[in-house]
């Protein structure tokens, strides 16, 4: 009996080291990738403002190899295009204030009838009544179906502990 309690205890005690060699890569292969990543965003930070930089300069006038006048022309054009399509949507903004403007000022302004010959009068047309506005019921009158089950308060399932044994 003693030889089983042993190998069970070795057993155990082998799979723990084995375990706990596994949390440590783990841990060490987390610590790599996320200082890979910050060098990474670092990286790409520096380029980004190393391309504004080329690009000013060589709006300034400054020459550049072929190859990268080329990015930078269609860049450019791009800039242009991004102009035009905000230039266009802050004209039909205004347009649009505009219009919103004058509709107010209009709706203010009193209307001052203006009478016309009854030979020339178009013929008046009976408009539709217009319904009246449905009566608003107040939310704690809206009656609430009472299947809707309560949510349950089940406390976060416990974490399995694992009982120390001397070493």
């Amino acid at each position: 009996m003693a030889t089983i309690g042993g190998s069970l205890k070795g057993a155990l005690m082998r799979s723990m080291e084995l375990l706990g060699n596994a949390a440590d890569r783990l841990a060490t292969s987390t610590r790599f990738k996320v200082s890979e990543m910050n060098l990474s965003n670092q990286r790409k930070e520096i380029l980004d403002g190393l391309g504004q930089k080329v690009y000013q300069l060589w709006q300034a006038g400054v020459a550049f190899p072929e190859e990268i006048c080329q990015q930078l022309q269609q860049v450019a054009v791009l800039d242009q295009q991004l102009e035009e399509i905000r230039a266009q949507y802050q004209s039909e903004q205004e347009a649009a204030a505009q219009k919103t403007a004058k509709a107010a000022t209009a709706a203010a302004e009193p209307q001052v009838p203006v009478e016309m010959p009854a030979e020339e009068a178009p013929a008046e047309e009976q408009a539709p009544e217009a319904e009246e506005p449905a009566e608003e019921i107040p939310p704690e009158k809206i009656p609430v179906p009472e299947e809707i089950p309560a949510p349950e308060e089940n406390p976060a399932p416990e974490e399995p502990t694992v009982p120390e044994q001397p070493v």
